[in-house]
């Protein structure tokens, strides 16, 4: 998630202010810089820099940005290396005092977004040097030194400051650069510059009138190229001098200008002048492609011809993404150009115009609206204005290719051109094409996502914690806690029969959990009663009148709450949970003697967890749908109000909504519950869900409704919250009942901003955490990175004695934390500082915070609470109203419904993979239901394991504890498409087979069917309005050899592709055959069959998951080139508007390879090299891969004939977000 960018407020579709940049300032490697030595020091100590860069070539050589020298010996510095990586350095007496370069290179074809920050006076070391890009603090670092405390530097010292060169690196900058910023004695973050969107997608420059607002220091400045690159706006004064003639353009983060594309090129092409020229390289043909590429509208460019001579020839023009750039001849399929030699070519030559040579200007007119392109040659109009070609379709982008030395300029942009555009006709840019192409979604995430998890062993959500859209409130919650054999109970109930529904909502809790002792919910009778567990399995739901009856599936998440309803009918009963049957036909006596709640007859096997809503209608047998509902906004089976039902004579309703007496009964009947050693009401409820804490096998031991942890013996015992949050304001404390003493116990409590793994060895936690604990009478903030391998420990000399609170104020936004302590005999707080002995901060006010820089992950970070020895014990405290202070201003409990109403709709379709183990590709949808999983890296026929998938939520799904989809400590990634539909579909009619089911989302472009095959020639209707370009088939329950997943792909062949087929879950090459897909390509309302039994056979059920270009979707072929610099594809939506990738997969389709897929959330930035197969079960894979997802497609960074075997023929589906967005913002280089 999270990427991109637009200065001066606009109107957007949206409502949301835009910001436009006018002006870019162009460095072109000839020695051109910016460049000052201030006459007076500011603060060497402590300064911000920020700028936007656009790099046109950035792995041949290092490319400076700005910093200062004084000699060759020492230099402050920021670049690029030539690796692509970003430097950040101070370089004192020929030695590095402090440096930081990035794991993750900068090689897009985009704008990007860096804030360095120095602060030597910092006492945290790790804050001393920093490094933002796009918004986001960089923690993956392959070296990472930090000055000492209170190091000068040498930027905003009297010392040589330089803009787009360095003397020291003896190199020029190869780009554009804009909103240049420092900011002098400052420590500032990314927000100060720039802020996303609504959607938390595209990262976007601030107005220039916010920037200035900014408090620049004594040698600050703010270089916004208004009039020229030189001129300092702050105010300040600070102006440069412009060295090598320094222009400005209209090429900005804002306004992306079409220029060469340095990834889509001919391997000795070389490119230079911002990217618009093309330079002299090797002889032969060497073809160019540009950046943009349009399907709609009317676009005019001229290229000006310079040193053509003798021997050698220009053609430019327009080709598509089926042109190879290495191509070695003039003629061939894809391109149409207009020749040197007043001739065109494509498939053929023709003659055509003039012949031209040097100094001549061809002008360009791409009419994609009529499908036709017209030249000039010195603005006139080639041909006495017949069209060079006509009949264009599809995506085309701007193309050039010289024939040795020769090398033209190319004038993209409107300010320079020689001529006037024919009337009608625009520049090529992302402004013009966003006004030109209407656009209605541009948030992936509402419509796909793909999601790291760990496993815990029990049962959890996968996917975004979304708040409740309940129409109904629950206002308490009781708690039973079984090792106090905490119960309710009430004598006999004369007068029952066996026909009776009880309903109550449950949220489990630890002890329990895991054990395989019945832990009973209720009681009806002496023999007679619903429990958890059955005491030899686990967590099974189990009735028992007798003997028990119990559930395969498992029901141990510990982070939800779920209805459970029995109902009986005379004397034959049926369990439900949140809505689903569970168990039938059940045995039931009639509810006549003691009724217990939270135990088994009020004398053993003691519930432990909470309850909520708990009824009892005594003479009616109803459905679970008089207790709940699917909230039609998230997925989740919610409470209905159940006051206005009719309850029975011996019927109740507990509420709990009266804390000194839990067991009264509000349904009128006055049929009261007896409360047994002080059961206790709580604010947790289904409609609020309050975090608790998730052992999940961990070393620490949890009770108390899970929010007690008395830690670990001999070690650590650290236990996560298994809600998560992400850019919500939370407050929390935590309650000391035992610090222990000495330094071998303490206890505290932790905000992990990023994958935080539980201790499973008793260890301390990995991933980035910030800490705040008691170690005997002092107080410690312990910061740690296990991927840097940083800690930093400040010891606060506070006593904190038993009964006191350590607090917690998290602003994930802005990636900081106050940590406090509450001291209950004084009945004060207190914050902790960030220096100790410092001035403490407030974040009501946003002062002072103890932590920053912390790189909060969205929507999955947590809270922690641990303990080192097992006298260590402390309570976290979540409400408000268990808290004996007041919340800070604008600070939230942590509970689901404080969390942000999120974009994603209902998972229609879910892709599970374990990473660390061989099992299965686990595949889910709506249609077939949940628990039904297919395998496509098998034949297998459809399985059914209830602990698997067990609800398709919104933004998610919620799994149970199988191995295959959550095995404690190993790590999985969920690839889950949202579909705005609900339900399971309905049958289409549009094809000769008549579908059992259709589920189809045209937004994202996937339609799932159910059908019977014929074995005749026949037709499916798919729904998508569209024709869909990849389609894969399988015999739903049969998984005899060779019941295959069968696949239609558009780009198998160019000119039939529906007489062949591939096979998913196989390494195989591609095969003719047309008995498959009748030889006819799909349409916009079917697809075809032909007789084969493997996608058609008489009586035999198919499932079918249709996927068609849609804003989202890119789905294409490509040759390989077999080179290190790799192959470049171009990845295009249905509107023609490039796409970054967050997800493809790609297959070899001429010889054997396997289906490797690649995503977003596993190589967050690039280069990516994590490779899962999709016909194979193995482990996540990091060998060989080298791969960008750049600015509008993938390039491959080393050959291996899996993805780029020289001349050897490839597919692929791409799911990415629209570089431009609905209201024109221009998303971020990666």
């Amino acid at each position: 998630m999270f990427n991109n960018n637009l200065l001066m407020a606009a109107a957007s579709a949206s409502g949301e202010s835009l910001v436009e940049i006018g002006n870019s300032a162009l460095y072109t490697t000839t020695s051109q810089e910016l460049e000052r030595t201030p006459g007076s020091a500011g603060n060497v100590d402590k300064f911000t820099f920020s700028t936007w860069v656009y790099l046109c070539n950035p792995t041949s050589g290092n490319t400076p940005i700005f910093g200062a020298i004084n000699t060759s010996a020492n230099q402050h510095r920021i670049f690029t290396t030539a690796t692509g990586t970003l430097q950040f350095d101070l370089y004192l007496s020929n030695s590095f005092v402090g440096r930081l370069i990035t794991t993750q290179v900068l090689r897009d074809i985009g704008w990007y977004h860096i804030v360095a920050v120095y602060d030597s006076g910092n006492s945290l070391a790790d804050s001393r040097m920093i490094l933002y890009l796009n918004g986001e603090r960089i923690t993956d670092l392959s070296t990472e030194t930090m000055p000492s405390q209170n190091q000068d530097g040498l930027i905003c010292g009297t010392h040589l400051h330089q803009i787009g060169m360095h003397d020291g690196l003896s190199t020029s900058m190869d780009g554009y650069m804009a909103e240049a910023v420092l900011i002098d004695g400052s420590v500032l973050t990314p927000t100060s510059f720039g802020q996303y969107d609504s959607t938390g997608t595209f990262w976007t420059p601030k107005s220039s009138a916010e920037i200035k607002a900014l408090t620049f220091g004594t040698t600050g400045f703010y270089l916004d190229n208004t009039t020229n690159a030189q001129t300092d706006a702050s105010g300040t004064g600070n102006n440069f001098t412009n060295t090598g003639s320094v222009a400005t353009t209209t090429h900005t983060p804002t306004n992306i200008n079409c220029l060469l594309n340095q990834l889509w090129k001919n391997n000795s092409a070389v490119l230079s002048n911002g990217n618009r020229t093309k330079n002299e390289g090797a002889t032969g043909w060497q073809f160019v492609m540009a950046t943009l590429g349009v399907s709609s509208g009317k676009y005019y460019w001229e290229v000006k011809a310079e040193a053509l001579s003798d021997g050698e020839a220009m053609m430019t023009g327009i080709a598509n993404d089926t042109v190879n750039a290495q191509l070695a001849n003039s003629t061939g399929t894809g391109f149409y150009g207009y020749s040197s030699y007043g001739v065109t070519y494509s498939t053929s030559s023709a003659s055509y115009g003039d012949t031209y040579g040097d100094d001549d200007i061809i002008g360009v007119q791409l009419n994609m609206d009529d499908g036709e392109i017209h030249f000039y040659k010195n603005n006139t109009i080639q041909n006495s204005g017949t069209a060079a070609f006509t009949g264009l379709t599809g995506v085309y982008y701007p193309m050039t290719a010289v024939y040795n030395l020769y090398h033209p300029v190319h004038r993209f942009a409107e300010d320079e051109w020689s001529y006037t555009a024919p009337t009608g006709y625009k520049a090529l840019t992302t402004t013009n094409i966003a006004s030109a192409i209407t656009r209605t979604h541009s948030n992936l995430e509402e419509y796909f996502d793909s999601t790291l998890y760990e496993g815990n062993g029990t049962g959890q959500r996968v996917g975004k914690f979304l708040p409740f859209t309940n129409t109904f409130t629950v206002g308490k919650g009781a708690l039973f806690i079984g090792a106090n054999s905490e119960d309710l109970s009430r004598g006999s109930m004369s007068g029952t029969a066996t026909t009776f529904t009880v309903s109550m909502w449950v949220k489990r809790a630890e002890p329990a959990v895991g054990g395989t002792n019945a832990n009973f919910m209720f009681t009806t009778a002496s023999d007679a009663g619903l429990a958890f567990g059955n005491n030899s399995t686990a967590d099974v739901l189990a009735w028992y009148s007798g003997s028990y009856t119990a559930t395969t599936r498992v029901f141990s998440d510990q982070s939800q709450w779920m209805n459970v309803v029995l109902k009986s009918s005379s004397g034959t009963g049926t369990a439900y949970v949140n809505g689903v049957e569970m168990l039938s036909s059940l045995t039931v006596n009639g509810a006549d003697a003691t009724m217990a709640i939270g135990s088994y007859n009020n004398s053993s096997n003691f519930f432990d967890g909470y309850m909520a809503e708990v009824v009892m209608i005594d003479g009616t047998a109803l459905e679970p749908s008089s207790f709940g509902q699917v909230d039609t906004s998230t997925g989740r089976w919610i409470p209905k109000d159940v006051s206005g039902l009719t309850f029975g004579t011996n019927g109740f309703y507990l509420n709990f909504a009266n804390s000194s007496d839990v067991g009264n009964d509000v349904s009128g009947n006055n049929n009261d519950f007896t409360n047994n050693n002080t059961v206790v009401q709580v604010g947790d409820t289904p409609t609020v869900n309050f975090g608790t804490l998730n052992v999940s096998g961990g070393a620490a031991t949890v009770t108390n409704g899970n929010r007690t942890n008395t830690g670990a013996s001999g070690g650590y015992g650290n236990v996560r919250t298994s809600l998560t949050f992400g850019n919500e304001k939370i407050f929390a404390m935590l309650l000391i009942n035992d610090g222990g003493s000495g330094a071998s116990v303490n206890t505290g409590f932790s905000v992990a901003p990023d994958s935080y793994v539980p201790d499973f060895n008793n260890a301390p936690q990995t991933g980035t955490y910030a800490n705040v604990q008691t170690q005997g009478t002092i107080t410690r903030v312990v910061i740690g990175d296990a991927k840097g391998g940083t800690v930093v420990t400040l010891t606060h000399s506070i006593a904190v004695a038993d009964g006191d609170y350590l607090t917690m104020a998290v602003d994930p936004a802005n990636g900081v934390v106050w940590f406090g302590i509450y001291d209950t005999s004084a009945s004060s707080h207190q914050y902790l500082p960030a220096v100790v002995g410092g001035t403490a901060g407030d974040p009501a006010n946003g002062t002072l915070p103890t932590v920053t820089n912390l790189p909060f992950n969205n929507s999955q970070s947590c809270i922690m609470s641990g303990g080192f020895g097992t006298s260590s014990s402390s309570t976290i405290v979540f409400n408000s109203a268990d808290m004996p202070m007041s919340l800070p201003t604008d600070y939230l409990e942590f509970k689901q419904d404080n969390l942000a109403t999120g974009e994603s709709y209902q998972t229609a379709f879910s892709w599970i993979k374990n990473r660390d183990a061989t099992d299965n590709h686990m595949v889910f949808d709506r249609l077939r239901g949940i628990y039904n999983n297919l395998h496509f890296n098998t034949d297998d026929a459809q399985n059914t394991n209830v602990n698997t998938l067990q609800r398709f939520l919104n933004g998610g799904v919620q799994v149970g504890n199988d191995v295959q989809v959550n095995t404690a400590a190993e790590s999985y990634v969920a690839w889950n498409w949202y579909f705005e539909t609900t339900g399971s579909g309905s049958s289409n009619t549009d094809g000769t087979i008549n579908t059992t089911s259709t589920l189809v989302d045209t937004n994202i472009g996937l339609s799932i069917s159910q059908y019977t095959g014929t074995g005749n020639n026949a037709t499916v209707g798919h729904g998508l309005g569209v024709a869909p370009q990849f389609i894969i088939v399988k015999k739903q329950n049969s998984g005899s050899a060779g019941d295959s997943y069968y696949c239609y792909h558009i780009g198998l062949d160019a000119t039939s592709p529906a007489n062949k087929r591939i096979i998913l879950n196989s390494t195989a090459a591609s095969a003719g055959d047309s008995t498959y897909w009748n030889d006819t390509v799909p349409t916009s309302s079917v697809f075809s069959l032909g007789t084969t039994t493997n996608v058609n056979g008489s009586g035999t059920v198919y499932i079918s998951y249709a996927f068609a270009p849609s804003q989202f979707t890119a789905i294409g072929s490509y040759k390989g080139n077999g080179n290190d610099d790799g192959v470049f594809v171009p990845t295009v939506n249905s509107l023609g508007i490039p796409i970054q990738p967050a997800w493809w997969m790609m297959k070899r389709t001429d010889n054997t390879s396997g289906w490797n897929i690649v995503d977003t959330s596993r190589d967050p930035f690039n280069e990516a090299t994590h490779r899962l197969e999709a016909q194979a079960n193995s482990a996540d894979n990091t060998a060989n891969g080298q791969f960008d997802l750049v600015l509008g497609g993938f390039k491959f960074r080393n050959t291996n004939t899996d993805w780029d075997g020289s001349g050897a023929s490839y597919i692929y589906m791409a799911f990415g977000t629209p570089i431009i967005d609905v209201d024109g913002r221009i998303i971020t280089g990666r």
